[in-house]
């Protein structure tokens, strides 16, 4: 892993793993594919989630909480969509 990064590092780093996987990358993607440990993130952040709200990216799944903004915004388009 890498000696010290700093938080434009971290979220530099999370933004180029998105681009790259096509998704959001989860933590061990992320130490795995940028080698930023878990250590560094919550150096920076506090907790991963908050490094990916830094980035302004969410991950979406089970076990994971949707904004509401999001989740307004689905059912908008799903109504839309039927009439």
């Amino acid at each position: 892993m890498r000696k010290s990064v700093n938080q434009e590092e971290v979220i530099a780093a999370i933004k180029e793993c998105t681009k790259n996987l096509g998704h959001v990358p989860s933590a061990p993607e992320l130490r795995k594919i940028a080698r930023i440990g878990t250590y560094a993130v919550r150096k920076t952040f506090g907790t991963y989630t908050r490094a990916l709200q830094a980035c302004e990216l969410e991950r979406q799944g089970a076990g994971y909480e949707v904004a509401l903004r999001t989740l307004f915004q689905e059912w908008a388009g799903l109504v839309r969509s039927f009439g």
